[in-house]
């Protein structure tokens, strides 16, 4: 693909790649743009699409001046802030968080914390009329296994499509943990609740997350591994197995492509039922939700559980 499409493929990350080289190009600018982001084909090979339209190119070391592969990363403009030299740290019930974060999670005010820091209170007292007294916080990532050896068949398939629970989540779901505590931080939350059920809130977040992972394969040309199976030849199968045993997204997709489909399907189903309960049943609501579905995940795309309550307030 030559350096054109790419750049109208991809507006957001071209951007930010001119941004990156006016950044460097200053007169004084402590800031450095390593030789291997010089062009942009080779920027997006090492930092791939733009997860979000406002996320943008972060440091991962602040004391590294250098702008390069394995030095940056995709960031979030909260992600960013809350990554300041500045900020203010409490560690409380065994859990550190910004000043900020505590707000969010305590349910009390940013500049009620702020006043009672400035004032030298105890964590105790600081927390003691705190609405929310169970504080959740994100479960340690979960390391990806190890690559499975190539065969001549296919190594990754959808399989069966499990059952959604009238009141949790599927079994043998992995992040069943980080979508319930996302769910009940959405929906529980004083200032502005989200209305939705599990099934609706675990199509949006995992259909957002399919989004991205299906960018990142379309980045490693292995599209075709996903949508056009019948058309490879059998003697290519082995080859093109063995590149997406090697891939991190192909992986993460089919790990989480069943239940994705299941979440769909009980949110669909749902809609089905509400339709034939109102006096004014819809003509094919099923196509209706979907239509919803699909334009949520394209104006509020959230790939992560934790972020839902946020995506809301934008």
């Amino acid at each position: 693909m030559s350096d054109k499409e790419l750049k109208a493929r991809f507006p957001k990350a071209h951007r930010e790649h001119q941004t990156l080289k006016r950044k460097t190009r200053r007169k004084h600018s402590w800031d450095q743009l390593h030789p291997a982001f010089m062009k942009f084909a080779d920027f997006l090979r090492h930092m791939g699409p733009a997860p979000h339209h406002d996320s943008s190119v972060d440091r991962i070391d602040l004391e590294n001046p250098v702008y390069g592969p394995g030095t940056c990363q995709w960031a979030s403009p909260q992600e960013q802030a809350r990554r300041r030299s500045t900020n203010v740290w409490i560690t409380w019930c065994g859990e550190r968080h910004t000043l900020i974060e505590w707000a969010e999670l305590s349910g009390i005010s940013y500049e009620t914390l702020r006043g009672r820091h400035k004032r030298k209170w105890t964590e105790a007292k600081m927390f003691a009329d705190a609405p929310v007294r169970r504080y959740r916080t994100p479960p340690a990532p979960r390391p990806l296994p190890p690559p499975p050896k190539p065969t001549c068949t296919y190594t990754y398939t959808v399989g069966d499509i499990p059952v959604m629970p009238s009141n949790g989540w599927p079994d043998g779901f992995p992040d069943a943990r980080q979508y319930e505590t996302g769910y009940i931080q959405a929906t529980r939350r004083k200032e502005r609740r989200v209305s939705m059920s599990r099934a609706h809130f675990g199509a949006w977040i995992a259909g957002s997350k399919i989004k991205e992972l299906q960018r990142e394969i379309d980045v490693a040309g292995l599209t075709g591994y996903l949508h056009f199976r019948d058309n490879i030849q059998p003697e290519d199968i082995a080859e093109i197995d063995g590149r997406a045993c090697a891939c991190w997204a192909i992986r993460e997709y089919y790990a989480l492509i069943r239940f994705s489909h299941c979440f769909v399907g009980a949110y669909l189903g749902e809609q089905a039922e509400k339709s034939q309960r109102s006096t004014y049943a819809q003509r094919n609501p099923r196509e209706s939700a979907m239509i919803h579905l699909r334009d949520l995940i394209r104006r509020r795309p959230c790939s992560s559980p934790h972020d839902a309550w946020e995506t809301f307030q934008e």
